[in-house]
């Protein structure tokens, strides 16, 4: 028996991490395939069973997940992420939370045929958007501007506040089969979640600024300390005020991503990639605890009630909301076209709907059914289109071909020159003031500032860039900015060149990132070979004029530093990259006089 259920176990981590991988590799929302995987491993073939499997310890399990994502989440909001939008914000949480709760439960009575009162929870639930969908989202599409900060801020705020009011219509059911007076019920409730959750996530954050600072907890022991604070402060929380654990954690990461006194960014990188574990298993058991008599209870009326959800009741939300606001029409429409349903959604439906069937409520079979077809209807629509109509509203690139350049030096403008040349998006970050004005006199994107600055990388329109490669003479900042732009970019798409200061073989583990050129290809040596004459040119190979015929024509030197392959793919030139027919090299070449 114990075998079967490590097993099974075993298969939800190994599936959950592998569709992500598989979807990462097949450029589709992971979201997709492990909704899919649920499906197959839970209703369809009946090999995971979670509430047997997990027993009692599956919804707590489930809202521990949550509260960890939406600290993560929280860590995520920066409000000078949205200096020129906050207006916006503030009516998408507010006003657009009530303008979805109410015409979600006027659709949920017409459309669904749903007694008020479950209509009224229908709705309430349907404020919930999340992290769970919304940061794996836009981590494929990667908008540009300001839309990315706003999803991302409506979506994490809007957890908490759509439970908490689930959980204010979730006690005036109660409250009014048990005819006690409604209104102080909900008033106590609003009061109390207020009063602790906002209390416990101010101290929160506060004892854990000071711990840091004081230097209380040994570095090592910095991430699982903050792990135990998130999972005891939530826990805390909800058992003096239900569902008020969900603020706490949200607060208090936004208030450790908006101070200064203390870094965060290790304990964000630690929480990045807990998120990707959780969400991964999380929406794996979640469809497979789908029921079989579940499904067969989606009827048209069902489908109906998904298309207003997307077509009109969203469109309307943000277009009343956000009327007179900074935000132009396309950023207005793409924030109609991303309305997404989660975990917390379905976490929030199982639980009531349990808890409301023992107390015989009419209406509230229909509940669940409800919910999973905006769940996975709104996954697949907007997983398989947001980024086409990103694209096509001029909010991301078509691609993740582009470079952003560390060191803006004039060497380095020249390269940049000839990528744009062949339509690739080239950013530049140097501290020289001189250079980045030099930069912009050129045509090309630059900022000011130095990369290993903890919000520099926030600061940047990075949307259609997908490689960083380091080209200063400072093999220390060289080595430091592949470690910190891995994490944006990921370890395989960060280059550095060496200085030619130190011996390569012996300098190549230490500076954490790929090389990029051939071994003798040094900042020393590229800058002198430049100043000496060295043009930057794109040389096409074809089966005519290979690469061996390319280095034989130049009596001086080359220097490749990228591939443009057949199909328009940006690849940095190093050993393991040999260029082959009907691609392009990027090098500086200089011929002997």
């Amino acid at each position: 028996m114990q075998d079967i259920a490590l097993i099974k176990l075993s298969a939800i981590v190994v599936i959950g991490i592998g569709s992500t991988l598989l979807a990462h590799k097949l450029r589709l929302p992971s979201i997709l395939l492990l909704l899919l995987s649920g499906f197959l491993l839970g209703p369809i073939t009946g090999f995971i069973q979670p509430d047997e499997l997990f027993g009692e310890i599956f919804f707590p399990f489930i809202s521990l997940s949550v509260a960890v994502i939406l600290f993560e989440g929280g860590l995520n909001l920066r409000l000078r992420d949205i200096h020129d939008a906050r207006q916006a914000v503030f009516r998408l949480v507010v006003f657009g939370a009530m303008i979805t709760w109410a015409l979600s439960t006027v659709a949920a009575i017409y459309i669904l045929n749903m007694p008020f009162k479950i209509a009224l929870l229908l709705g309430a639930i349907l404020i919930v958007t999340g992290p769970t969908v919304i940061m794996p989202l836009m981590l494929f599409i990667r908008p540009t501007g300001r839309v990315n900060a706003i999803t991302k801020w409506e979506g994490i705020v809007n957890d908490p506040v759509g439970a908490i009011i689930a959980v204010l219509v979730y006690e005036v059911i109660l409250a009014s089969e048990h005819h006690d007076g409604a209104l102080p019920v909900v008033l106590k409730i609003i009061a109390k979640t207020i009063i602790v959750g906002g209390g416990l996530g101010f101290i929160g954050s506060r004892v854990w600024i000071r711990a840091i600072r004081k230097k209380w907890i040994p570095d090592f022991l910095e991430n699982p300390v903050t792990l135990m604070m998130v999972v005891g402060l939530f826990t805390l929380s909800n058992i003096l005020s239900e569902e008020s654990g969900l603020l706490t954690v949200t607060l208090m990461g936004i208030l450790l991503a908006n101070q200064k006194k203390v870094s965060v960014r290790h304990i964000l990188v630690f929480k990045e990639e807990l998120r990707v574990l959780l969400i991964a298993i999380l929406f794996v058991v979640l469809s497979a605890r789908l029921e079989v008599a579940v499904i067969k209870q989606i009827g048209f009326d069902a489908l109906i009630f998904l298309a207003v959800s997307i077509l009109i009741i969203r469109p309307v939300v943000v277009f009343l909301s956000t009327r007179g606001t900074e935000l132009d029409r396309n950023e207005q429409l793409f924030l109609s076209w991303m309305a997404p349903r989660g975990i917390v959604a379905v976490a929030v439906a199982s639980i009531f709907s349990l808890e409301l069937s023992s107390h015989n409520i009419d209406g509230v079979e229909k509940l669940l059914p409800a919910i999973f077809v905006i769940i996975v209807g709104t996954v697949i629509v907007y997983g398989l289109s947001a980024r086409s109509v990103a694209i096509k509203l001029g909010l991301a690139s078509e691609s993740n071909q582009g470079v952003l350049f560390v060191g803006a030096q004039t060497w380095a403008r020249e390269l940049g020159k000839r990528l744009m040349d062949k339509g690739l998006k080239v950013v530049f970050v140097d501290t020289n003031r001189q250079r980045i004005r030099d930069t912009k006199l050129d045509g090309l994107t630059a900022y000011q500032g130095s990369i290993l600055e903890e919000h520099m990388l926030d600061k940047m329109d990075l949307s259609g860039i997908g490689t960083m490669v380091a080209l200063t003479a400072n093999d220390e900042v060289n080595a430091l900015a592949a470690l910190h732009c891995a994490e944006v970019f990921g370890r395989d798409n960060v280059y550095h060149l060496p200085s030619g200061s130190q011996n390569m073989e012996g300098s190549a583990e230490h500076l954490k990132g790929q090389i990029i050129g051939e071994m003798t290809s040094t900042y020393s040596r590229l800058n002198a070979v430049f100043v000496s004459g060295g043009e930057f040119k794109i040389t096409n190979l074809s089966e005519n004029f290979s690469y061996s015929d390319f280095e034989e024509q130049y009596t001086g030197e080359i220097f490749p530093l990228f591939i443009i392959s057949r199909t328009g793919r940006l690849l940095p030139f190093n050993r393991d990259k040999v260029p082959v027919d009907g691609s392009s090299v990027v090098a500086l070449t200089y011929v002997n006089s």
